[in-house]
């Protein structure tokens, strides 16, 4: 039930950047589409999992920032890998809503720079997600709270 939530949820934000790009007549909505169908071949595919390799989700992040990226091209991001990743297992888009947030409530205005770094140290992980957040726009943005209430949920699911 969480999980299924958490995947509408992200297919909402997904099909408003694809629609954004679609409004701009951009020649990068073909590119979008093809992430989004990747994304959502993940998905389908993944998500009856309880748990997935952390690589998966790494490649599902990927995917995921690709579409952003088309969506706003000139976007800092830095986001790195560590260790090995094919080692751990977690639940997953267990991650997705702490990048999502990452993109949805960052200062591009000013330059903001999204950070995500992942860290792999035996079978533990350590996950980390930073931007500059805009008090001013945050204020503007329509957001349920969903996606990152079920995300605390299924964190005190799977690891208490």
């Amino acid at each position: 039930m969480v999980k299924s939530k958490v995947n509408v949820h992200f297919l909402l934000n997904t099909l408003q950047c694809i629609y954004s790009l679609a409004l701009k007549k951009s020649d990068n909505t073909a590119d979008g589409i093809m992430n989004l169908t990747l994304l959502m071949k993940y998905i389908v595919a993944e998500t009856d999992e309880v748990l997935v390799p952390l690589q998966k989700e790494i490649s599902f992040l990927q995917h995921y920032i690709a579409l952003e990226k088309l969506k706003k091209p000139d976007l800092k991001l830095k986001f790195v890998t560590d260790g090995v990743t094919d080692q751990i297992l977690l639940p997953p888009m267990i991650l997705e809503s702490f990048v999502n947030n990452a993109f949805k409530y960052n200062d591009y205005l000013s330059g903001g720079l999204i950070d995500i770094n992942i860290s792999c140290m035996g079978k533990d992980i350590l996950f980390t997600c930073r931007n500059a957040v805009n008090k001013s726009i945050t204020k503007n943005i329509h957001s349920t709270k969903k996606g990152i209430e079920n995300t605390k949920n299924r964190l005190e699911l799977h690891y208490k």
